[in-house]
């Protein structure tokens, strides 16, 4: 299954300048903390990909060849293939209208334009140049000047990295702008009914998923969930998750204008959580049961068969619990002015663009090892953290980088 992985800018931000005033600490920190989590997961699944789960990565440790490894890295993934992309764009949306109405139309493209489409093409055709060099060192045994090398892949190997979320955030945020602008051009009042959605029950929350579920198995009839569409031949986009992004992103609008995040009740958390850990037991014993050792994969993936259904619904399920589950253990966990969210969160958005620049290279030096390969994963993962986060600090230290991470 095709891992992928990226930070939409308004998530990511210094929390302080991108919600409203009337946002308290308390939940900016437990915000900040849940965003750091989905970074560290994102380097982890990375990593994960590096040694043998299913998925597609910058570099692969071709010296490694354990199944039972690939098995649970894989299981790993898919967990959170499931649900921290969608949050992802649920804290993007949830952040864009307080920029948006501060902003107005204007500087508030100007604004995502300089946070997000520089540090895109950046990625995409400039920095990605170091990681890929040195997969076709250790790989294919290039001989080529790194300078070479660039010169000759520039224009012909343009690599998304992690920046594609960027990319399908800029889409989605164009249609958001759309709506805005209809609205206001056609003389509607939508805020009146916008302003008074109540938070979300586990009824509503179910009844989600089956939407999302539905359109990932729709969607399945005609590819595999797992493909990637490559538009513009650069920026691979998993069109079975895009429904579930688009409902997220539309979600976390709704949830800043009515103040779901603190109105959601403590009591949810009880039923989310034993559900999320009942799904995360459930998918190793269903994909055993159902013969995916015999089969392969490919019955789960495409089709109309009950497989690709039972993996759909688990998805749009995983997706919405994973989610809720986090977020209100945070809400409820995490005190006001919390010392960690407060270093970490300016941070985070650096930390996920610069992290292949760190994992790569860490990775490639552990290949030299006879280390097992869960160990060299949790070592990648681990040091791979701590210097992003290292390397993150300095570069935001720098007046004109940081004017733009």
């Amino acid at each position: 299954m095709e891992t992928t992985s990226a930070y939409p800018v308004q998530a990511l931000a210094p929390t302080t300048t991108a919600v409203a005033t009337r946002t308290a600490s308390l939940r900016l920190s437990y915000v900040d903390l849940v965003k750091m989590v989905l970074t560290i997961l994102v380097i982890m699944v990375h990593a994960a990909v590096t040694y043998g789960a299913a998925g597609d990565w910058t570099y692969v440790d071709e010296g490694v060849d354990d199944t039972l490894t690939g098995v649970l890295l894989s299981l790993f993934v898919i967990d959170c293939q499931a649900f921290f992309m969608g949050l992802f764009f649920f804290f993007s949306g949830y952040f864009t209208p307080a920029s948006y109405d501060r902003k107005g139309v204007l500087r508030f493209w100007k604004d995502r334009l300089v946070h997000l489409a520089i540090p895109m093409a950046l990625y995409t055709w400039v920095l990605s140049r170091v990681p890929n060099y040195l997969r076709e060192i250790t790989n294919s045994g290039e001989t080529r000047s790194f300078w070479q090398y660039s010169r000759d892949t520039f224009w012909r190997n343009p690599d998304k990295g992690p920046t594609w979320f960027l990319f399908a955030l800029l889409a989605i945020t164009l249609g958001y702008t759309v709506v805005k602008l209809a609205v206001r051009w056609l003389h509607l009042e939508p805020l009146a009914w916008v302003k008074q959605v109540p938070a979300p029950n586990t009824a509503a929350l179910l009844v989600t998923a089956l939407v999302m579920s539905s359109a990932m198995f729709a969607i399945g009839q005609y590819m595999p969930i797992d493909a990637a569409y490559d538009v513009f031949g650069v920026f691979g986009l998993m069109p079975a998750f895009l429904p579930s992004y688009v409902i997220l992103f539309a979600a976390g609008t709704l949830a800043y204008r009515n103040d779901w995040l603190s109105k959601l009740p403590a009591k949810m958390l009880r039923f989310w959580g034993w559900f999320s850990v009942a799904l995360v037991l459930a998918l190793p014993a269903f994909l055993i049961g159902s013969g995916a050792i015999e089969l392969g994969l490919d019955p789960y993936l495409t089709g109309s068969g009950w497989r690709c259904a039972i993996i759909c619904l688990w998805f749009g399920f995983a997706c919405i619990g994973f989610s809720v589950s986090l977020t209100l253990w945070m809400r409820e966990h995490v005190r006001s002015g919390n010392a960690l969210a407060t270093v970490a969160g300016p941070n985070l958005f650096a930390i996920y663009l610069v992290h292949p620049l760190v994992l790569v290279p860490v990775c490639v030096g552990l290949s030299n090892t006879t280390f097992h390969p869960l160990i060299k994963f949790a070592i990648a993962s681990v040091s791979t953290v701590l210097l992003c986060f290292v390397l993150a600090e300095g570069l935001r230290r720098v007046p004109v980088i940081k004017e733009v991470l």
